[in-house]
């Protein structure tokens, strides 16, 4: 994730908004709350590029080290919760591992050997949202994500599964950690999954019915008003500086008009906003498996852990 995402995602997780006007330029809203923290400013023209920020001296050039970044990174550490979790497993095994294993890949013509097993750690991060609807009332939802760590991937199955874990601060026994994905690239895909949810919950919270009658009345409602300003223009004896004067009002109705449709269409339309409440990063013991995959002649490796949790196998990529 290149700095600017990360800017972006810090601010909008934060209740903020960031614009982009143009290559490594952007304009951002920050939210009334942090002001304090950006010299009383709640608007920035932020700048990722060098040469950018040259030629914008209004704009605040968003660097390693730079103001603006090290008050972000602060808000972060101040504001955030965030929490590393051991997740207890009790009898960590697995009857028939070979025939699950074949089952779960899906190949039935394959032959499939264990070369290798062992404990080892896989991490799931939870990021816990609040996020907000406005219409003419302002309505709060939370959204919970879990990402598994080693695919960056949504995993609904830990989602539904968070009942039945049981954790400890510090681990009691020490596992190597499979590779995982940098924190912020987890998070970035949870924000996008967010995203999608938004947009979706919007609809449900939409009247289009209303919006639909407050249109249909105010084009009715300046429609009447254009009817009666043209035939005073056909009137018999209505001279040129009365016309001139007709088609100035029309265009000032037009005007209005638009105004109105808009303000209407605001009115109806569902504000959202969202904000990072908390994030939990669970480290799980797993069985880890390397098996030899014979299919046609070909052969090749490939990491499975079983997942205790869930009861599911998965990939590591």
């Amino acid at each position: 994730m290149n700095l600017q995402n990360f800017v972006t995602l810090v601010i909008e997780a934060l209740g903020g908004i960031v614009e982009p006007i143009e290559y490594a330029l952007c304009e951002a809203l920050i939210p009334e709350e942090y002001k304090y923290l950006f010299q009383g400013k709640s608007e920035l023209l932020l700048a990722f590029d060098f040469e950018v920020a040259e030629e914008n001296p209004e704009a605040e050039f968003v660097t390693f080290g730079s103001y603006v970044l090290d008050q972000l990174l602060q808000i972060i550490k101040e504001k955030t919760i965030t929490t590393v979790r051991y997740v207890i497993v009790d009898n960590l095994k697995v009857s028939n591992p070979q025939d699950k294993i074949k089952n779960f890949l899906k190949l039935d013509r394959a032959k499939i050997e264990i070369i290798e097993e062992n404990t080892v750690l896989i991490a799931f991060a939870a990021f816990n949202f609040i996020t907000g609807y406005t219409v003419e009332e302002r309505i709060e939802e939370r959204n919970e994500i879990w990402i598994d760590m080693t695919s960056n991937t949504i995993s609904n199955e830990m989602l539904d599964s968070k009942n039945s874990i049981f954790y400890e601060e510090k681990s009691k026994e020490v596992y190597s950690v499979d590779e995982l994905v940098p924190i912020l690239n987890a998070f970035e895909t949870a924000y996008n999954s967010l995203k999608q949810i938004v947009e979706m919950q919007k609809l449900e919270y939409k009247d289009d019915d209303i919006l639909h009658n407050e249109i249909s009345r105010i084009e009715q409602y300046y429609e009447d008003l254009f009817r009666e300003n043209r035939k005073k223009m056909q009137r018999k004896g209505a001279d040129d500086e009365k016309i001139k004067e007709l088609k100035a009002k029309e265009e000032t109705l037009q005007l209005e008009k638009q105004r109105q449709l808009k303000e209407i269409t605001e009115k109806y339309s569902v504000v959202s906003d969202m904000a990072l409440d908390s994030g939990i990063i669970y480290f799980l013991p797993v069985l880890e498996y390397r098996v030899k995959l014979t299919i046609a002649h070909k052969e090749e490796e490939q990491l499975i852990y079983y997942n205790s949790i869930t009861r599911e196998f998965g990939s590591i990529k």
